[in-house]
């Protein structure tokens, strides 16, 4: 057979063979267009959900974060006279507690609001908070700080200390938040000094913040 018989051959099955194509190409045209169209929304949903991902990615991470910092004790052995730094946590003295959070996060903190700090002593955290405080229209910004005192002062006595075999002064408080994506949030801390330690540690309760993926209603428009 010669090379042209052979090439005609070849054109002739190439358009029967593509003929066919067409035919199938009518006969499944819906099928074909549902089952594109469902492609082609799949990849859309694909799409949206990284986007949303990385969204949530970036506003996890340039939103803010407020954390306990160092707390100060102090003391006043006379009860007519001022209070000052305390260097240890002692016996037959009125004591109280200075509370601070700072703002790790990349953007301010708005409409902050913190509970009164509650003071227990013994070998338990307290496990509610006090009442929430209004002050609403105070903003942290990244880097800086809030501070404020319990309100609650407390004297501990030789007699009471020995009631317990490791006894502390437990102090706990919550801070809410909105962040600046109108996302409400809230730390609650809780620190404790033993006596004759200088400093407070934390508390097995640790430092529970509401989880990031989680976006409570804000309570003021950033």
């Amino acid at each position: 057979m010669s090379v042209k018989s052979r090439l005609a051959g070849d054109i002739v099955s190439f358009v029967r063979q593509s003929a066919r194509g067409l035919k199938w190409l009518r006969r499944n045209h819906a099928a074909l267009t549902a089952l594109s169209t469902f492609f082609l929304a799949l990849i859309t949903f694909l799409l949206a959900q990284i986007a949303s991902r990385q969204n949530h990615l970036t506003e996890t991470v340039q939103r803010a974060w407020l954390s306990p910092t160092q707390w100060t004790l102090y003391e006043r052995p006379d009860p007519t006279q001022p209070f000052v730094v305390a260097h240890q946590f002692q016996y037959d003295t009125d004591v109280m507690v200075a509370l601070n959070f700072t703002n790790s996060g990349h953007s301010p903190a708005l409409c902050v609001q913190y509970t009164e700090p509650v003071l227990t002593f013994g070998e338990e955290f307290p496990k509610g908070d006090g009442s929430l405080l209004s002050n609403s229209g105070v903003s942290i910004f990244p880097d800086r700080g809030i501070s404020f005192d319990a309100k609650q002062t407390y004297r501990l006595t030789r007699e009471v200390a020995r009631a317990f075999k490791r006894p502390g002064l437990y102090v706990r408080a919550t801070i809410y938040y909105d962040d600046a994506f109108g996302c409400r949030h809230h730390t609650t801390a809780c620190q404790v000094i033993e006596p004759g330690a200088g400093h407070f540690g934390y508390c097995g309760l640790g430092d529970p913040v509401d989880p990031p993926d989680r976006c409570e209603p804000h309570q003021c428009n950033p």
